[in-house]
């Protein structure tokens, strides 16, 4: 039985020389719109758990838990998808074929190093299983979904957060802040639960915990940019919506929030193809 990993928000598919997947968060901590330059909503990402699929976890800073949700900081941390991460068989066949594309949205956009893209926030390798483009159920933002097959007799799989900066132990805040040794963080899990890893604005989130008023998301596509090294100018154009995607079908919790409906395709995960 496999796990399912869903990406939501912003989160670019980098394709790598080998055909496997570099997932590269980018940071939206202090991102301004293009032409002008007014600051976009502040960006940060989470890992979202049902606390029922949670068998064990290392002594993690800043876990939140919320309606039976356990929320965990992300910020400045490498993820590691035990069986995801292994060398292994990989279809991204429709992926590639549905997700928002750059060649279309922008061709200039160049992404100058794919294998290790600047100004990420966070990043996580996919190396095995079936990437699949959904929609939010409701709504227009996609999201990329990972199906990672496991052993029949693994019971168990696990993630470890690794801090992307030598000064950052706890994978969250300022990494420049910090003069604490590199320190991993792992969390055990069910062997078929859902995880949503989702780079999504500070208000939304809390939106979803606290069910806060609405905010405007138009904008916050254009954080896409910082991972931008061509200095050309951004085209300022949204994606149009792909109403004719088939919804996601998961019973994750905070993807069939009554809120996640007002995501609109500013929200997306995108597909960066290499050369």
């Amino acid at each position: 039985m496999p796990y399912t990993i869903h990406f939501m928000g912003l989160a670019c598919f980098v394709k790598q020389d080998d055909g496997n997947y570099l997932v590269a968060m980018p940071d939206g901590r202090n991102a301004k719109s293009p032409g002008t330059n007014t600051p976009i909503e502040p960006h940060s990402p989470v890992l979202v758990i049902q606390a029922s699929d949670i068998l064990n976890t290392s002594e993690w800073p800043g876990v939140r838990f919320t309606n039976n949700l356990a929320f965990f900081d992300i910020a400045d941390c490498a993820l590691n998808f035990q069986h995801a991460n292994a060398p292994g068989p990989m279809d991204a066949t429709q992926f590639a074929q549905t997700m928002y594309s750059w060649p279309d949205i922008d061709q200039t956009f160049t992404i100058g190093n794919t294998g290790d893209p600047s100004n990420v926030i966070a990043s996580a390798a996919i190396r095995k299983g079936t990437l699949r483009a959904y929609r939010i159920p409701g709504g227009q933002a996609l999201i990329g979904q990972v199906d990672v097959p496991i052993p029949q007799t693994s019971d168990s799989f696990q993630m470890t957060a690794t801090p992307l900066y030598q000064s950052n132990a706890a994978c969250a805040g300022d990494h420049s802040s910090s003069s604490a040794p590199s320190v991993p963080h792992q969390v055990t899990l069910k062997n078929d639960a859902e995880i949503v890893v989702a780079n999504i604005s500070s208000k939304f989130l809390e939106q979803i915990e606290m069910t806060l008023i609405e905010t405007d998301d138009s904008n916050h596509f254009f954080i896409y940019y910082v991972l931008d090294t061509s200095n050309e100018a951004p085209n300022k154009k949204l994606p149009a919506a792909k109403p004719e995607v088939l919804e996601s079908t998961s019973r994750h919790p905070f993807i069939t929030h009554k809120k996640q409906r007002g995501m609109n395709v500013a929200c997306s995960p995108t597909h960066y193809p290499g050369s």
